[in-house]
């Protein structure tokens, strides 16, 4: 049960981050906009890894971030 919430909660931590990142319109840089919702830079690292692996995020320079959704 421990790995599913576990799962549970990466996941929603996925779509909370995806949709900051969204709104964030590049205003707050990657790793600070994690530390802003509560992640730490490992766990941000990691989600942005896999919103790229899922094609729903591309790397683009987007005013101090990285990262732009699609």
């Amino acid at each position: 049960m421990g790995c599913a919430t576990s799962y549970n909660n990466q996941m929603n931590d996925k779509e909370i981050y995806r949709q900051a990142l969204k709104m964030n319109q590049g205003k707050t840089d990657e790793i600070t906009l994690g530390e802003q919702l509560g992640l730490s830079e490992e766990s941000t690292q990691r989600i942005l890894s896999q919103l790229l692996s899922e094609h729903k995020i591309s790397f683009t320079q987007f005013g101090l971030c990285n990262y732009k959704t699609k």
